[in-house]
């Protein structure tokens, strides 16, 4: 490691205070959830100054004012909630002690002109790092690294320079050479951290002649998108997947770690797309899509297949948080708050009970009406012969653990939780076997009530 980039190790109480309520006051939370929002506060876009925690339940707001330095990138919120991943000159990790009480630095890297926090891994020991550092003249090396938090050390894992072409990776169809401009995103799968969602904002060299003289035509440009596994080298080229250019996102990883939202564009249409990722295999199935989003979608709520999307500004200048759901290629959506403009959401947590995690899922419920309960005797519904599944978890990628004959009886055990198109229950069978099946989706049933 260059000498330049030494790891400070330093445990001292920060004069930073944490003021409730602050900047925004209690937000007004039209769908509460139980979860926190880490939004961070402009007063241009260039300077960071405040970041808030909101709770999505209450809508309380502290605020923790950072004048210390301007900030440029804000990873807020390790995976248990604990820790803030804050850059400005240099990234600072801090350990939240308490909403109302001083926080403690507990590590500086310095070295790098930016460093830019993109993502913790599973277990929060480890920070994903961009940083940029001075090359050759006019140009300057992207590097992709991991800070452990446990030893203090640093790990280069890709590093470009401004114009190098791209190796490594498979290109697009049709493209022979891409020259790196920037790393538009970086994301750690939440389970399976050897993978990551790599995006490089690329331009074709070829194309660049194309144009008028003047500019660069649009075309020139890729986003080239890849999952990547850092472990084994992999890589998975999502462009040919989907045969289309990708826009960002600021978290396409579902947190089983096992699906992925993402855009597609072309001739200037837009097109939402539900990928499910089987990490072991590393094959990939486009599960659903759509297109005419109702906001541009940030997080996965952690509910179903519900997300929060946010639509930039209102008639009132706030910006408009949403929650949505991509179903049987459509959209459904319900305002969820309202915020100031200058306040943006950058990270969430989930922290729901399993029951408000199931209730939330089937809040865009589309199949038809329940004839189920908790406690009731059942039977798979007599429809055209076809047995019905049984489940390991109530969802379709789940692993299989019977086939169920049309008249098999069982006990309702649990539910309901909604997930891809289907509403599930777990059931107990006349031999004890256990599992999760589907009751109905929107135009038939598959249980039914035991007469």
């Amino acid at each position: 490691m260059n000498a330049r980039r030494v790891l400070l190790l330093v445990v001292i109480l920060l004069a930073l205070t944490i003021t409730p309520g602050a900047a925004q006051g209690n937000i007004e939370i039209l769908v509460p959830v139980h979860g926190m929002f880490a939004a961070q506060e402009s007063r241009d876009e260039n300077q960071i100054y405040r970041v808030h925690l909101i709770d999505s339940y209450t809508g309380e707001t502290t605020t923790l004012d950072y004048n210390q330095a301007m900030l440029s990138s804000v990873l807020p919120l390790s995976p248990n909630g604990d820790q803030l991943a804050i850059s400005s000159r240099q990234l600072s990790v801090f350990s939240i002690w308490s909403r109302t009480d001083n926080l403690v630095l507990e590590y500086t890297l310095e070295g790098a002109q930016l460093y830019e926090p993109v993502g913790w891994s599973s277990d929060g020991q480890g920070v994903l790092l961009i940083s940029y550092t001075q090359g050759a003249p006019g140009t300057k090396a992207n590097s992709l690294s991991r800070f452990d938090r446990a030893t203090g050390t640093q790990t280069t894992l890709l590093t470009f320079s401004d114009g190098e072409s791209i190796t490594g990776f498979s290109l697009p169809a049709g493209i022979s050479q891409l020259q790196f401009l920037a790393f538009n995103h970086v994301n750690v799968n939440p389970v399976y951290d050897d993978w990551l969602l790599i995006q490089i904002r690329c331009i074709n060299p070829l194309e660049v002649g194309s144009g008028d003289g003047r500019s660069v035509p649009e075309t020139a440009y890729v986003n080239l998108t890849v999952l990547w596994n850092q472990q084994t080298g992999t890589t998975l080229s999502l462009n040919d997947f989907l045969g289309s250019n990708i826009g960002g996102s600021a978290s396409p990883w579902y947190p089983d770690g096992q699906r992925l939202y993402l855009t597609t564009y072309s001739n200037q249409q837009y097109a939402d797309h539900l990928i499910h990722f089987d990490p072991v295999s590393g094959s990939l199935e486009d599960i659903d899509g759509a297109s005419d989003s109702p906001a541009t979608m940030l997080f996965w709520l952690g509910a179903g297949n519900l997300m929060i999307g946010i639509r930039p500004e209102d008639d009132a200048g706030q910006a408009v948080y949403y929650l949505a759901e991509l179903q049987d290629s459509g959209w459904y959506s319900t305002e969820f708050m309202r915020l100031e403009t200058r306040v943006a959401a950058r990270d969430w947590r989930f922290t729901a009970s399993e029951d408000e995690r199931r209730q939330l899922s089937c809040l865009f419920d589309q199949t038809l009406p329940s004839q189920l309960s908790i406690g009731m005797d059942g039977q798979v519904a007599f429809t055209d012969g076809t047995p019905s599944r049984l489940r390991s978890a109530p969802d379709l990628y789940s692993a299989q653990v019977t086939m169920m004959a049309e008249g098999t009886p069982f006990t309702v055990l649990d539910g309901p939780t909604c997930m891809d198109g289907y509403r599930w229950w777990q059931l107990r069978l006349g031999d004890g076997t256990l599992g999760w099946a589907a009751e109905a989706d929107t135009a038939g049933y598959f249980l039914e009530p035991r007469p």
